[in-house]
């Protein structure tokens, strides 16, 4: 926790990686993601752990065990079993369908249903 709560400072590790994700916006400043991860974890009701290792530190979100069991999550498991298909081949021809304006998702994530456009 010393480096989650700054008792010891960010350590930049590639000197020539880090300028030029920076200056092309893939990161907005140097050692501000731990307040800005732990403060929307906070505002969106994620858990997480945080942890020293031998790596410097672990950082891990803890799943929201009922997100597996929604009722689209449940047809998913439904398609994967009937097609023999996997669950990312799944999500991945529904992306491309919405991408090509043919199915659309209408109201809720959990509640919601699928709509195919004409």
């Amino acid at each position: 926790m010393k480096f989650a709560s700054s008792e010891i400072g960010s350590k930049i590790r590639n000197i020539l990686i880090a300028p030029v994700l920076y200056k092309c916006g893939y990161i907005d400043a140097f050692g501000t993601g731990f307040d800005r991860t732990f403060t929307l974890c906070i505002k969106n009701n994620v858990d997480y752990e945080y942890k020293n290792d031998e790596f410097g530190f672990t950082f891990t979100f803890l799943r929201n065990p009922n997100f597996l069991n929604d009722k689209i999550n449940d047809k998913i498991n439904d398609l994967d079993k009937t097609t023999g298909k996997s669950q990312p081949t799944i999500y991945r021809h529904i992306e491309g369908l919405m991408k090509k304006d043919i199915l659309k998702r209408m109201e809720s994530r959990k509640t919601g249903y699928w709509e195919i456009i004409q």
